[in-house]
């Protein structure tokens, strides 16, 4: 039996995700039925697209049956099509999706994680999905070198992986006429507390971002943030990066 490779299993697992996050989206305001087939008709479309004939009949038909459910959100909720079409990829990979993915330092969207949570009551290991996006703070400047940190939420490391964090410009704020400098203290997976140093040009605007460290800094948390230099009325948020984004086409 063919593996699928993590790139196509990523790309069915993004799939699940945008249907399980338009039924998030849409509830309280009414499921549309029409947002659920076109999920439903991207999960069969990529599918279509794996790399050998094997992998598309071992999931086709329980794409297919997905398809034919899509009349009500439970089918990216507590569906047990949705529990067979986890089963049948996961006979492609091997065994656990989450064990597949954290092998290959992969990671699955936090709804597609939550989907499979619905369909099995069983969680996908945390090193494999990673998190919705998480406030973790905002600093405001009282003056050059002056100001406070006010906490946010920490990233839940008992369901999702630690991330590469970033600042970012809120709305209605622009940085005033000095750059500002920020040493941010960052939680590590180990629990340690490590420094990073950011600079955030004079005259950003809203929706402006800095990353904290690179790719390969991973934090949970940021605990203290001190500035240097900036200006009063400064103001700068942090959260987690997303490693991809989702939704239905």
């Amino acid at each position: 039996m063919a593996t699928i490779s993590t790139t196509n299993a990523l790309v069915l697992l993004d799939q699940i995700a945008a249907g399980r996050v338009a039924v998030d989206t849409m509830l309280g305001t009414g499921v549309e039925a029409g947002t659920l087939s076109r999920a439903a008709a991207n999960i069969e479309a990529a599918v279509l697209a794996l790399d050998s004939r094997d992998q598309e009949l071992a999931l086709l038909q329980a794409a297919a049956n997905l398809a034919d459910r899509t009349t009500t959100a439970v089918m990216f909720d507590t569906n047990s099509t949705l529990k067979t079409f986890f089963t049948a990829l996961q006979s492609h990979v091997g065994g656990n999706i989450g064990t597949f993915l954290s092998d290959d330092d992969k990671q699955m969207h936090w709804a597609a994680a939550l989907a499979y949570y619905n369909s099995f009551n069983t969680r996908i290991a945390a090193a494999a999905v990673f998190s919705p996006i998480v406030e973790l703070g905002t600093w405001l400047s009282s003056g050059s070198g002056t100001g406070s940190f006010s906490d946010g939420s920490a990233m839940d490391t008992t369901l999702y992986a630690p991330a590469q964090l970033e600042a970012y410009i809120p709305a209605g704020v622009t940085i005033g006429n000095a750059m500002l400098g920020l040493l941010v203290s960052c939680k590590t997976a180990a629990g340690a507390t490590e420094i990073k140093t950011i600079a955030i040009p004079n005259g950003s605007v809203a929706g402006a971002t800095v990353d904290i460290g690179t790719s390969i800094n991973l934090y949970w948390d940021i605990t203290t943030v001190t500035a240097t230099l900036g200006a009063v009325s400064d103001q700068v948020k942090f959260r987690n990066k997303q490693p991809r984004t989702v939704s239905v086409t």
